[in-house]
């Protein structure tokens, strides 16, 4: 197995489990008196990779959550890494914000769309109330990031690659949606 499927696997099951956490209400921001491995400062990423981040806005202004933000590296469009808006770092409630993290060094491509059962790999049963309340809820066209084009009249399939290095996190990489 390559590393690069490596990486996708272990994200693919990074979001699952917080995903059963907010179904099982684990999430209480740790903390807690005689914890020995406090979570992460969310300023840092995964050895040897980067993150990205920013916010998915609707084109009449308010934070929307649960909206998949996917990011295709250019050179590899197997080597796919993703998140939900509304999920900030160490698995906290954070309206409308994004963070992609364990991406490996190198050029990307970052959508936005909704999960609504069109992938067999993102159907919407699989995933908490968090998400399945929210994002049946939204409408909007998948649409890449478009740099300092993005708008909520931009062409959805215009696109700006978002480059990403290792230690370091990509941020304003935020999304107006074309409602």
């Amino acid at each position: 197995m390559t590393l690069l499927k490596s990486l996708r696997i272990v994200n693919l099951f990074i979001s699952f489990l917080f995903l059963l956490s907010v179904i099982f209400g684990a999430c209480d921001g740790g903390g807690g008196e005689g914890e020995e491995n406090p979570p992460p400062d969310p300023g840092t990423t995964l050895p040897g990779t980067g993150a990205i981040q920013g916010n998915v806005i609707s084109s009449n202004g308010f934070t929307l959550n649960a909206v998949h933000v996917r990011a295709v590296n250019i050179d590899n469009q197997n080597l796919q890494i993703s998140a939900f808006s509304g999920i900030g770092p160490n698995l906290t409630f954070q309206d409308g914000v994004y963070r992609i993290d364990g991406i490996p060094q190198g050029d990307y491509l970052v959508l936005i769309e909704r999960l609504d059962g069109r992938s067999m790999v993102f159907n919407k049963e699989r995933y908490s109330d968090f998400v399945t309340i929210n994002s049946p809820l939204l409408s909007f066209p998948d649409e890449y990031f478009n740099g300092d084009g993005e708008s909520s009249t931009d062409k959805p399939l215009d696109s700006v690659k978002v480059t990403v290095v290792n230690g370091q996190t990509t941020q304003g990489i935020n999304f107006i949606t074309n409602d």
